[in-house]
């Protein structure tokens, strides 16, 4: 999957209109050429629909009511600074980031337990609503489509598409990249983008390229001894490559038994760990614990060496500056002695 990507009004076909207008006076009540202004409005995104289709949207401003039903853009617009912007929003999977938990707890909650209905976001009068891909589906909120014809727009954040192979060049960056041309702050957009990027650059240069990577396990329980394992369809199987590891599970293995966990020896294993509590990360210590505790995994040697990396749900799940605090966390958990003293 390619970059979303702004789609840019050609300065030929500004002109071109400049002069279409002034010289034909008659015809403006019909043109329907999109004004420039100063501010570098209008723009262009294109995004997509539920089935991964292109779909472009012009944005004549930045929007104002911003409704979101993807945590992970929340926390991105908070770190872009663009919190007075939402009028609506869901719970963080788990805990907020520290630096931007005070900011997130003022924003308003949506009222709906999951996904708001059609009606209820016609009343709040969104003019951008943000989400999963699946979320733009009929059974949730309603095609893309229907959204754009009532000059409300839409964007699927781009890790959340299925059938891909999700990476932070392809879904982190661009996400980024796309919510500063939507809103105007291209600068602190770009400068969030090369900071990422600066950090995991220092990451590969601790590492270099090891001869022997860790192999690793990405699990999450389901509780009642059923498991999933992650593959190449998610993004914290590339953030687990970036940490110089090797995932032994190609396609995502859902609801499964113990037997088919035994089945792999990993060196160590993440796991995908999610509180009970509402608005609460597990420890590390809860988290290795909690894995230790389940007795049909014991004999699995990473159990019993406590070689367990505990990766909160919400970190490994959210399309933005988590994705490189992950790459950090497993790479310094893998191999410590690349990282000594610092």
């Amino acid at each position: 999957m390619g970059w979303s990507r702004q789609i840019k009004v050609s300065v030929f076909f500004i002109g071109f209109g400049f002069l279409f207008l002034t010289g034909c006076a008659s015809s403006i009540e019909m043109e329907a050429i999109d004004p420039v202004v100063e501010n570098g409005f209008p723009v262009k995104i294109e995004n997509y629909d539920a089935l991964q289709r292109s779909s472009v949207y012009t944005y004549l401003s930045a929007p104002k009511r911003v409704l979101i039903t993807y945590p992970g853009a929340t926390e991105l617009l908070l770190e872009l600074e663009m919190d007075a912007h939402i009028i609506g929003t869901v719970e963080p999977y788990g805990a907020a980031p520290r630096a931007m938990a005070n900011a997130y707890a003022k924003l308003p909650l949506l009222e709906a337990v999951y996904i708001p209905s059609q009606e209820e976001i016609y009343d709040m009068q969104p003019d951008l609503i943000i989400g999963w891909a699946h979320n733009f589906t009929d059974n949730e909120m309603g095609d893309v489509q229907n959204w754009h014809e009532h000059k409300i727009g839409t964007y699927i954040v781009p890790g959340t598409l299925p059938n891909q192979q999700p990476t932070v060049e392809n879904s982190v960056y661009p996400f980024m990249d796309d919510m500063g041309i939507i809103f105007g702050i291209q600068e602190k957009a770009m400068l969030l983008i090369a900071q990422s990027k600066a950090r995991i650059q220092v990451v590969k240069d601790k590492l270099g390229q090891m001869a022997s990577p860790k192999k690793i396990l990405i699990l999450q329980s389901h509780g009642n001894g059923t498991y999933s394992l992650y593959g190449e369809n998610y993004l914290i199987n590339d953030l687990v490559q970036k940490a110089e590891a090797e995932n032994l599970v190609q396609e995502q293995i859902s609801f499964v038994g113990p037997e088919r966990i035994l089945a792999y020896d990993p060196d160590y294993i993440i796991y995908v760990s999610s509180s009970m509590e509402t608005g609460k990360d597990l420890t590390d210590a809860e988290a290795i614990h909690e894995l230790q505790n389940k007795i049909e995994l014991r004999s699995l040697r990473a159990i019993q060496n406590r070689n367990i990396i505990n990766i909160p749900f919400n970190d490994a799940n959210n399309c933005n500056s988590r994705a490189v605090y992950v790459v950090e966390k497993i790479a310094h958990e893998l191999y410590p002695n690349k990282f000594s003293g610092n």
